[in-house]
């Protein structure tokens, strides 16, 4: 038994004897430090490399050479054969099963050896293994025909030199991969500089990387051309040289006559990096009709960023839920990356309960995609715990609106997660400064690239880190923003620095920063304006000491509400109700709300409408007319019914609720050992409502698409946030 399932028995036994909660809350900080595992997952929107399965001179010399490939010192049995006709035909699962029968059966089966080592790599993702079988294959070569073998023997030592290279930039061991085609280049000729120039990029060896992709965008072989190009852009992109990125794609693109998929995905992300984000759109569809399937993951992926920053949320949602691998390396290696999106989504939507479980299996579970990512691996990792502590502070902010409603006995209650959760978020802020403080990658995360964390919530490291160290970042950031674009990517650093200013109580100074930001921040960059928007407000606010119902207000009550939320800021309201049963109570929890302070002169105001079996809270504006309403059935059973009912609506089978909150009065069964991730249902009718406004009443709607309206009632036209996400997970 590991030591956390250990601790993890311990602690639902703990539980069971209503021990103390500090004894708990220590077991729990157990479990997240052995959850947390020794590798990290990446994330990043990065220039990506070009299949290794792409690799045509590799690919079909192995295909088309004879199934006779017994030739002198080289012995290959008919079982290896089979194996291999199973590997190319598509049928892993056999191929394993030969090969491994024929290491059973033979002493040196090298052709064995190659199939098992490809099916690790292509089929399971297990690099390790891989590597040890292609070394192991090579040593069986080498010993058998010498290190410089002829004629079928040749061959296949050139396909092991190079496999072996593939494999090593999987594991993301860069100088080892350098290292392996070295040895090829010792041996063969021509050399295969083309594959250098990835893992130079990796190491920053730029200049290095330069030379050798300018003279193979010299070659006469397309594919060569193709990658040069792809690494001429990932050089450019790595060096923080926007423009320079772009023209280098779009030569590659034009050269691949716009057939070549990694191309065009790259230079959607160009694109986005030099602010043209309706051309990212289009570079992006023509990535998913490209001819050549040489991308590393699926431009849905990316297309979800795209739509994200401008504020899409539908078309993100669409874009992920299109994702459908073909094979399993194409799974293996977009996996993490689609999680991250959901987080990143989910986050921008509010759902943060929902985001955090996405965002801890990236930073948990082994990376089999890091080798794909033109970005160090210290950089990917800063980029994946800077939105796992993003996701962190909106649960801190949405568990202290629970706290806030039900008094102090749930109060106390809740101490021991508050703890636990506290505690993890020190854990993850000590990531980022570790990461942050590797060579340049404080000043690469703040500038406004788009391939790392996004700006609306990359501001967040004011919080994080100190704000001398934020302000010098900038100062070092400004100055290097020079070249490419000055005058937008200075923009995008105000709004960072109005940030700091909010931080440092300096309102007017964020206020002067953040209408020079306003001016010029692109106006499709929705969701950065947004949370710009809401400085401002909060920060007049603040100065004159009065909430006042202004065209901010109303633009982000009408469109995005939750960065008001996520600033921690209480809107002053009025608050009414028709009476009923629990009327009285929920003005009540609603009076304690962090979100809410109650005002008879405001111009907002807040209605408690109840009927028979329904509470509603609605927020209105100055003219009556209403933002957003939250409502919720009295009756537990119905209210669990209903929420199934649409759960099976938006994922096309029953969302099973995993736990079942149990009343204060209610008994401690087996339903409270919860997965820390689980949705959660209040049975307190008057809590369950104030949670769902504070959920609710500051998320986004999210326009339906047609096919959408077409399997619902016909008169909807929006969903909320917490309900579109649902579409996510089929």
């Amino acid at each position: 038994m590991s030591l956390v399932t250990f601790c993890t028995y311990i602690y639902d036994l703990v539980g069971r004897l209503k021990s103390v909660f500090l004894i708990k809350t220590l077991l729990s900080m157990i479990i997240f430090i052995g959850s947390l595992g020794p590798t990290y997952n990446l994330h990043a929107q990065r220039p990506q490399e070009p299949k290794y399965q792409q690799d045509k001179q590799v690919k079909d010399e192995s295909t088309d050479r004879q199934v006779n490939l017994s030739a002198g010192c080289l012995k290959i049995s008919a079982i290896e054969r089979e194996a291999k006709v199973a590997f190319y035909t598509q049928k892993r699962n056999r191929a394993r099963t030969l090969a491994e029968k024929a290491l059973n059966e033979q002493a040196r089966p090298i052709l064995g050896a190659m199939i098992l080592a490809q099916v690790y790599e292509e089929s399971e993702g297990n690099f390790p293994k891989a590597l040890y079988w292609i070394r192991e294959a090579t040593d069986w070569l080498v010993k058998a025909c010498g290190t410089r073998p002829t004629a079928a023997a040749k061959q296949m030592h050139k396909d092991l030199l190079i496999k072996e290279s593939f494999i090593l930039g999987d594991m993301d061991q860069r100088e080892e991969q350098l290292n392996a085609l070295n040895r090829f280049d010792q041996i063969y000729k021509p050399p295969r500089d083309e594959l250098k120039i990835w893992p130079l990029v990796k190491l920053g060896r730029f200049e290095e990387a330069r030379s050798i992709g300018l003279k193979q965008i010299q070659s006469e072989n397309q594919f060569v051309r193709s990658r040069a190009f792809n690494g001429m852009m990932a050089i450019e992109c790595e060096a923080r040289n926007r423009q320079a990125s772009y023209e280098w794609g779009m030569k590659g693109h034009i050269d691949a006559r716009e057939q070549s998929c990694v191309i065009a995905l790259n230079m959607g992300l160009a694109s986005r990096q030099c602010f043209k984000f309706d051309e990212e759109e289009r570079f992006n569809r023509i990535a998913l009709k490209a001819e050549d399937r040489d991308c590393s993951s699926s431009p849905f992926i990316q297309s979800s960023a795209t739509y994200l920053i401008r504020g899409e949320f539908q078309k993100s949602i669409s874009a992920l839920s299109s994702w459908a691998p073909s094979t399993a390396m194409e799974w293996m290696q977009s996996h993490m990356r689609v999680k991250a999106r959901r987080a990143e989504l989910m986050y921008g939507l509010g759902v943060w309960r929902r985001g955090l479980k996405e965002i801890h299996d990236v930073v948990t579970y082994p990376d089999r995609a890091a080798g794909t990512d033109s970005a160090s691996e210290e950089m990917l990792n800063l980029e994946s715990y800077m939105l796992y502590w993003a996701l962190l502070e909106g649960e801190r902010i949405a568990s202290a609106e629970r706290r806030a409603i039900r008094g102090l006995s749930a109060w106390l209650k809740a101490q021991p997660k508050r703890i636990l959760d506290a505690w993890k978020q020190w854990k993850i802020k000590r990531q980022i400064i570790r990461f942050a403080t590797y060579h340049v990658n404080l000043i690469d995360l703040i500038k406004p690239y788009f391939s790392s964390v996004m700006p609306w919530y990359s501001s967040l490291l004011v919080y994080v880190l100190g704000e001398g160290v934020i302000k010098a970042a900038l100062d070092q950031a400004r100055n290097e923003e020079a070249q490419d674009y000055p005058k937008i990517a200075n923009a995008y650093l105000d709004g960072y620095e109005a940030e700091l200013s909010w931080k440092q109580g300096d309102y007017e100074r964020c206020l002067l920063l953040v209408e020079q930001a306003l001016k010029t921040v692109p106006k499709s960059a929705k969701l950065f304006r947004y949370r710009l928007i809401a400085l401002r407000w909060a920060a007049r606010y603040a100065e004159a000491d009065e909430a006042v119902h202004d065209d901010d207000l109303h633009l982000l009550l009408s469109e995005y509400p939750l960065p008001l939320r996520l600033l921690d800021l209480k809107l002053p309201v009025r608050m009414r109700t028709s009476g009923g049963q629990y009327g009285q109570a929920v003005l009540e929890a609603l009076e304690r709300s962090p979100r809410f302070s109650l005002d008879e002169n405001a111009a907002l105001s807040l209605q408690v409408i109840e009927d028979a079996q329904r509470i509603k809270i609605c927020l209105l504006g100055r003219q009556g007319n209403r933002y957003r309403c939250a409502e919720t059935f009295t009756d537990f059973e119905v209210e669990k019914k209903a929420l199934k009912q649409k759960r099976r609506q938006m994922r096309g089978q029953a969302h099973a609720i995993q736990k079942t909150k149990e009343s204060s009065e209610g008994e401690n069964s087996k339903d409270l050992q919860e997965d820390p991730w689980a949705l959660v249902l209040e049975k307190n009718p008057v809590w369950r409502i104030v949670d769902r406004a504070h959920q609710e009443l500051f998320s986004p709607q999210v326009e339906l698409t047609q096919k959408e309206m077409d399997t619902l009632d016909g008169n909807i036209r929006q969903l909320k946030a917490s309900d579109a996400v649902e579409s996510l997970f089929p």
